[in-house]
């Protein structure tokens, strides 16, 4: 008994605590938890970053409906609204719509125009503007006609800045309440002077002498009427001025003097596209010649001084009268 006491005394009683719990599925930690929470949000905020873009990107809440072109005084605003319609219907990269308003570019749209009646009339310039959510204004001016520009193919419209505007049809051939471009000014030039529409055919500078000759002239001598302008080429070999000559100074016609053997002109660096010439052809046959180096107004008041005071000669049997080397005048 006493050996059964000693031995149940000395046994050691050992327990251990056994884990039940499913590797799979423990417990979080808080650490854990919070990058779950935060992959979580990321998503539901990328989806929901989607929806919102592609609602955006392709819903018919935001493609333009309502597009309005306007021109107070064109023809060609059926003209600009197809073209505008077309770039409407394109797409960026084959997928997104270029009719989006989000996506439509003002100044893309106002080149693709700029470019695309270029070869039908001459914009002075299209504005495009956005009005949310769906809507677009274009609005475009067209350069005005100054002149008529003639050669030997066609004849076309001219601006104050010598662009061409566009090839001009005979008001009788078409319909509409257009503006009478038959009463305009009308250069004649040769085929060396390249016409392109939207492009510089003549200088600034010699289109304004034009237009102020083809005002000023008529007003101070109202019996030369003008048939037409035309652009006088530069010779590069000196000639003799024939006929008669007058020379005024700056006391007027005081001292005015006719000398029939005049001298040739001392010569001076030729370019023949330099264009600073021009000429009114009168009804009544005969020519006379300006510079765009002198002020029209100054030319034209010497011309009526010298007509009215020193030539003799009907102005219908005259070939020329030659103001481009003022104080000298020349006529034949």
């Amino acid at each position: 008994m006493n050996e059964d006491n000693n031995w149940r005394s000395s046994r050691r009683f050992v327990t251990k605590q056994i884990n039940y719990r499913n590797p799979y599925f423990q417990r979080e930690t808080p650490v854990e938890k919070k990058k779950r929470h935060e992959k979580l949000t990321a998503s539901i905020f990328i989806l929901l970053f989607a929806v919102i873009l592609y609602f955006i990107l392709f819903s018919k809440y935001f493609r333009i409906s309502e597009l309005n072109v306007s021109n107070a005084n064109s023809q060609n605003i059926n003209y600009v609204e197809a073209i505008t319609d077309d770039y409407l219907n394109m797409k960026y990269a084959l997928i997104f719509p270029k009719d989006n308003w989000f996506l439509l570019s003002p100044s893309s749209l106002e080149a693709y125009i700029e470019r695309e009646v270029v070869n039908k009339f001459s914009l002075a310039s299209v504005e495009v503007d956005k009005k949310f959510p769906n809507k677009v204004n274009v609005v475009f001016k067209e350069r005005t006609a100054e002149l008529l520009i003639e050669n030997q193919n066609s004849t076309y419209l001219l601006d104050n800045q010598g662009v061409v505007i566009s090839e001009y049809y005979n008001i009788t051939e078409t319909e509409g309440d257009a503006q009478d471009e038959t009463r305009l000014p009308l250069i004649k030039i040769n085929d060396e002077i390249l016409v392109s529409i939207g492009k510089n055919s003549l200088p600034a500078e010699m289109v304004n002498a034009i237009i102020n000759a083809g005002e000023i002239l008529p007003r101070r001598l109202p019996d030369i009427k003008i048939d037409h302008f035309s652009i006088i080429p530069r010779e590069c070999e000196p000639s003799e001025k024939p006929a008669e000559q007058i020379s005024l100074d700056n006391s007027g016609l005081e001292n005015l003097n006719v000398n029939s053997n005049s001298e040739p002109e001392p010569e001076i660096e030729c370019d023949k596209f330099d264009l600073n010439e021009f000429s009114v052809v009168t009804y009544d046959g005969f020519s006379i010649y300006f510079t765009v180096r002198d002020d029209i107004t100054y030319q034209v008041n010497n011309l009526y001084l010298a007509v009215n005071e020193k030539i003799k000669t009907r102005l219908d049997q005259l070939n020329y009268i030659d103001l481009r080397f003022l104080p000298k005048i020349y006529y034949k």
